[in-house]
Parts: C-alpha cells; sequence; structure tokens
C-alpha cells in the first residue's frame, strides 16, 4: 500500500515537473497573449479575505508535487510558472479554480519582484500565498 502511494507520489511529481517545464518555456519565449488561453477562461479576480477557509487534500498533494518539482528543476521556477502547472493539473483533474496574476500598488514599481501569481481554490490560496501585497488584475478560472 506503501509502496503505491509512493508511486503516485512521484508520478505526481513528474507530471508537475513537466508542466512547470513547459511553464517556464512559454513565459521565457512566447508572446503572453499566445498562451493565455491555456490559463482558462478570463474572470474578474475576487480578493475575498472573509472566505471560508476549506481543506482539500488532493488540492494540496497536487500543491505539494509542483513545489517539490520546482525545487529539484534546476534552475529558478518563479511564481507565474507555478501556479500555471497547478492550475493546470487542477482542471485536468475537474478541479475548479482561480489562477490570479497580480502587481504590487504604488509608483516605485519597477522589478519583476513588482508581479505576483497564485492559485485559489475556494477561497484558499494554495500557491503564491504570499500575495497580501498584492492587487489582483487579472484572474482565469
Amino acid at each position: 500500500m506503501k509502496l503505491a502511494i509512493r508511486w503516485r507520489s512521484r508520478a505526481l511529481t513528474g507530471e508537475a515537473a513537466a508542466l512547470l517545464a513547459l511553464a517556464r518555456i512559454l513565459i521565457s519565449a512566447v508572446p503572453f497573449r499566445r498562451w493565455r488561453g491555456s490559463l482558462g477562461v478570463q474572470v474578474a479576480p475576487r480578493c475575498d479575505a472573509a472566505a471560508i477557509h476549506q481543506r482539500h487534500r488532493d488540492a494540496r498533494r497536487l500543491t505539494k508535487a509542483v513545489l517539490r518539482a520546482a525545487h529539484r528543476l534546476p534552475g529558478e521556477t518563479r511564481c507565474l510558472a507555478q501556479a500555471m502547472a497547478l492550475a493546470w493539473m487542477l482542471r485536468r483533474r475537474r478541479m475548479e479554480c482561480a489562477l490570479v496574476l497580480g502587481v504590487r500598488p504604488g509608483m516605485s514599481r519597477g522589478s519583476i519582484a513588482d508581479l505576483h501569481a497564485w492559485v485559489v481554490r475556494d477561497g484558499e490560496t494554495l500557491i503564491g500565498e504570499d500575495n497580501s501585497g498584492y492587487v489582483p488584475v487579472i484572474g482565469f478560472a
């Protein structure tokens, strides 16, 4: 039983690694307008601080697989690639989520650190947890 669970976990990590690699290639080499459709249908971003915090074991398992794969891939895997891979994995399993792109408010913007991406499911941020200083700009469901 434990062996099957271990292999399932490895398979999820492998899937996450492949999707992270794809996301990193798209982000670095292809214009946003060409791959934005893969993120889902554009929706208004929600900023609901009072959302009910529900625990979803399957979604968390996928999140852990993405984080493990991001840690194991060479180079740096930023939040957008991680969010893209997780959203793709969740949607492949028919699990609703929202991928949100945000920006740090203010006039002093100018670096890549002023942008952030995160994935929300049922009011819970699964990946990209440190989004408190960012204003949602666009969301995809």
